[in-house]
């Protein structure tokens, strides 16, 4: 019972821009939102395989008080690891809520050729995976687990309380355990491909055309 979209990769037609495809949609701070990716495609010489140069993100928050926004610089896509996700691609994509977020952002994007530059690009197969993987900075920018401040100190920016990291009680703040995922707390069939049955990543499988 595995879970997935589709990404079509056509070659990029100079004269016209590539399409814009859904690849990811979550919940966070009450606000539902959409990813929309365009894919700049090449084909490899001497190759079926086919090079994506680069990757344009569009983000859209429809629903809810909080915006979020895709934080830049993105780090470098990896090669999946079979145990956790299909072949193919991860990229980790970092979102955040803060003041100067819009309702619409576009056109944040992300260069493969500076990552890979002896192919000028990210090399994909027909039948391969783009896994997006969620990473949710916190609104005050530091990681809870990397920061020395106290935890009421960083559960607010800008007098806003982030309830993603933090719960609080009056006088009282506490961080927020992690979520488990693991085989016993997963509800459907155990032998299913449980990583990919969350709201965390997105995978998407890759046809050519």
């Amino acid at each position: 019972m595995d879970y997935s979209s589709n990404i079509i990769l056509e070659l990029t037609n100079n004269e016209k821009e590539p399409r814009i495809q859904a690849t990811y949609a979550s919940q966070l701070y009450g606000t539902f939102f959409g990813v929309f990716s365009r894919f700049y495609v090449q084909a490899r010489k001497g190759s079926n395989d086919r090079v994506v140069n680069k990757i344009k993100f569009f983000l859209v928050n429809y629903k809810g008080e909080k915006n979020l926004k895709i934080i830049t610089p993105f780090d470098k896509p990896e090669e999946s690891d079979k145990d956790d996700f299909p072949p193919g691609w991860v990229i980790d994509l970092k979102v955040q809520h803060n003041i100067d977020a819009l309702p619409i952002q576009e056109n944040v994007e992300l260069d493969l050729t500076r990552f890979f530059p002896k192919t000028n690009g990210m090399v994909v197969k027909d039948g391969d995976f783009i896994t997006l993987f969620r990473v949710l900075i916190p609104m005050n920018g530091h990681i809870a687990t990397d920061c020395k401040q106290p935890w009421v100190d960083r559960a607010f920016n800008n007098g806003v309380f982030d309830s993603e990291y933090f719960k609080r009680d009056g006088y009282y703040v506490n961080k927020r355990k992690e979520f488990e995922y693991s085989k016993d707390t997963f509800m459907g069939n155990q032998s299913g491909s449980y990583p990919s049955l969350n709201c965390v990543p997105s995978i998407n499988k890759i046809t050519f055309r």
